[in-house]
């Protein structure tokens, strides 16, 4: 347990959490299920360290509602919060703006005219001109009515009625607008639910000077060089990177982690991104869709639970240890049992099964085709043939390489006579002219000299 959070373990796997904890006036900790009571004996209570927003070993995802239940109602509105609460998000992610008057409020954009009946920069109106608006018939006739809340509102929601809150500051501020946005929090004593992210480096500054107590996230569109040491510069919690800039590099995840910083990505609706970023090890993720993906969550809790096989994986062709020559197309083939995805590379560049596979491109030598097979759990297999020089495979090079028949009938005559070195060192001279490529005049005359 921390702070209003709960996670319940069995034989070190998750079997349940909620944001909702609820103690006595006297302190006493209980579980309350559909009005049943259970008690506990020989129970030891243990001291926890410092709260680390890395997800423990046999938790899900962490999921975080991008301004509330935002695919299902009018964002950043505390119906849309409510929505996203009742579907299993543990936090609400918003955006916080402040007023001409300097109120905080809860809006993504710099204007109001996308999400209200209104126009205008939020910094332009009052308090009282953001009241009068509507924040909800934009989306459906259902939610007009709904308003822009103050930060100071959405507070109050979440302490009454339960969830924790990912704040983004967004946009510049000064020292003094994030001075408001810490005294609101602390206002409402809402400081151990509340994790402020931002994008702007100053504003996570000045919420670490004002309010060190807060967990910090950096918001990034792209990895920067080394994101341990800016973590370990800006004192962050989490550093949290869009979905496509984590999938150029998701190797990031493991040190950040080595380094006590989660990572959260932002925004993934689609299952099969869930599924990877699991499998990279992400601690939370930022969706549209909270409620679709806290039952993927619960599919995968109860998969793990079941401790279904691990699917399985091999290599048909290439076959392992195979010694094609230039002038064969061998097919990749895969044949796998219980694997949601199967990913194929050739020496790390993706490939597909079925492909039919040009000898003629790849070096002399060793290759490497890999399967990885996912879900539930990563099951590898490789396949390491050899790319041989023979005499048909030269052949096949001559034959297919483009060049003009004088030069095709030149190379073959040498090739009858088992001229190796000569046709090496002629298709060097020649490789440019006469319609032979440059590259393929190279790998003739390497073939010729590996038989020579």
């Amino acid at each position: 347990m921390h702070g209003t959070g709960a996670r319940w373990f069995f034989n070190g796997t998750e079997a349940m959490r909620t944001s909702r904890l609820a103690r006595s006036a006297t302190g006493v900790e209980a579980l309350v299920v559909n009005g049943a009571t259970v008690s506990f004996d020989d129970l030891k209570v243990t001291e926890l360290p410092a709260e680390s927003h890395i997800r423990p070993m046999g938790s899900p995802l962490t999921v975080i509602a991008h301004r509330g239940a935002s695919s299902a109602a009018p964002e950043n509105t505390l119906v849309s919060d409510e929505i996203a609460r009742r579907g299993g998000a543990a936090y609400i992610e918003n955006d916080v703006q402040p007023s001409k008057d300097g109120v905080p409020y809860v809006l993504h954009d710099a204007t109001v005219d996308r999400t209200t009946d209104g126009t205008g920069r939020i910094r332009d109106l009052t308090s009282a001109q953001l009241n009068a608006l509507d924040a909800g018939a934009w989306f459906a006739p259902a939610y007009e009515g709904a308003r822009v809340p103050t930060l100071a509102a959405q507070l109050a929601d979440l302490r009454s009625r339960g969830g924790d809150l990912l704040l983004e500051i967004k946009g510049a501020h000064t020292r003094d607008e994030v001075a408001t946005i810490v005294k609101t929090v602390r206002d409402h004593g809402m400081t151990g639910r509340v994790f402020v992210q931002s994008f702007e480096v100053s504003a996570l500054q000045y919420t670490h000077e004002l309010a060190p107590e807060l967990p910090l996230g950096l918001l990034r569109d792209s990895l920067d060089a080394d994101p341990v040491a800016v973590a370990e510069e800006l004192h962050l919690s989490a550093y949290n990177p869009s979905e496509g800039a984590l999938s150029k590099n998701p190797g990031v995840v493991k040190g950040l982690h080595a380094a006590g910083v989660a990572v959260n990505v932002w925004t993934v609706d689609s299952a099969a991104r869930w599924q990877a970023l699991e499998a990279a090890g992400v601690d939370g993720i930022i969706t549209n869709r909270p409620a679709e993906l806290s039952g993927w969550n619960a599919v995968w809790l109860q998969r793990r639970q079941t401790a279904p096989d691990a699917p399985a994986v091999s290599l048909v062709s290439p076959a392992a240890d195979a010694r094609p020559d230039r002038a064969q197309t061998p097919v990749v083939t895969v044949r796998s049992t219980g694997a949601d995805q199967v990913a194929l590379t050739l020496d790390g560049a993706p490939v597909s099964a079925g492909q039919s596979l040009d000898l003629a491109g790849l070096t002399a030598g060793e290759h490497t085709l890999r399967a990885e097979a996912i879900g539930p759990g990563t099951t590898t297999a490789t396949s390491v043939f050899t790319v041989t020089a023979s005499r048909t495979g030269l052949a096949h090079l001559i034959l297919t390489s483009g060049a003009e028949d004088h030069v095709v009938s030149t190379m073959t005559g040498m090739l009858g006579r088992g001229h190796y070195a000569h046709l090496a060192t002629w298709a060097k001279k020649q490789a440019g002219k006469a319609g032979l490529s440059a590259g393929r005049g190279a790998l003739i005359a390497a073939e010729a000299t590996a038989l020579a």
